[in-house]
Parts: structure tokens; C-alpha cells; sequence
């Protein structure tokens, strides 16, 4: 979590996830980050983050989610299973934000248009697509 405990994936239980690509170094990252704290603070009970980091530093990457007040979860800076998500959906650039059903299925590639477009009705038509 945003304080560096694990926690289990029971906690996504039920939840769309927004599998969110970023880096405090990235100039359009640090501009989007304040509109996804915002919507997934009005969201939490349908949406949950897990944060990506292409920081420098496992340092950088915390220091990111306190500075943004990035309450979700992270992978740990640069694992196996962040790179392999990374592969899995094709990010080839930052920020980018995967949004995936509770069952795991890719419902959105572009999340973060989605979520600077229409903060207001992405979730609901999310729940459509997924």
C-alpha cells in the first residue's frame, strides 16, 4: 500500500482496477495524478489503482504517492510483475491507465482520456464494456 505494507488481493475483491503507469519525473504524469486521486477518492467503493512506478528509485516511487496522496496500491519499484504487466497491456509510453473488470478482463486501454473526458460517467460506462 501507499505506506509500504503488503496487502492481500482480496482487498480488489469485487472492484474495477485501473492499473495505472506513471513516474513522478514525467511532466504529463504529474499533471494527470491530482485528477485520478481526485476520481478514484469519489469512486473507491467501485475503482481501485494499483500503481505501476517507472521511478528512478523504490525512494522516488514513495515519495511520489505521498506527494500526490496516492492512497492505493503499488507493485514493488521495478518487479517481475510490474514488467510483466507492462508487457501483458503494451505500455509503451506514461502516463497510461489500463482499466480491467473484477474478473480481470481489459475493459479500457484508455483510461486516463476517460477519466480527463468524462470523471463523471467513466465508471458507469466502464461497467458497460466489463
Amino acid at each position: 500500500d501507499a505506506n509500504g505494507k503488503k496487502v492481500s488481493n482480496g482487498m480488489l475483491a469485487g472492484k474495477m482496477v485501473g492499473f495505472y503507469f506513471s513516474a513522478h519525473w514525467c511532466p504529463p504524469c504529474r499533471g494527470f495524478t491530482p485528477s485520478l486521486v481526485d476520481f478514484r477518492d469519489k469512486n473507491k467503493e467501485d475503482f481501485e489503482v494499483i500503481f505501476v512506478s517507472s521511478d528512478k528509485s523504490p525512494d522516488a516511487q514513495m515519495d511520489y504517492m505521498k506527494e500526490m496522496k496516492m492512497k492505493w496500491y503499488t507493485l514493488p519499484h521495478r518487479s517481475e510483475e510490474a514488467n510483466k504487466l507492462s508487457k501483458k497491456y503494451g505500455v509503451s509510453g506514461i502516463p497510461a491507465l489500463i482499466i480491467v473488470s473484477p474478473e480481470g478482463e481489459i475493459i479500457s486501454k484508455n483510461g486516463r482520456s476517460e477519466v480527463g473526458s468524462n470523471p463523471k460517467g467513466a465508471i458507469k460506462n466502464w461497467k458497460k464494456s466489463g
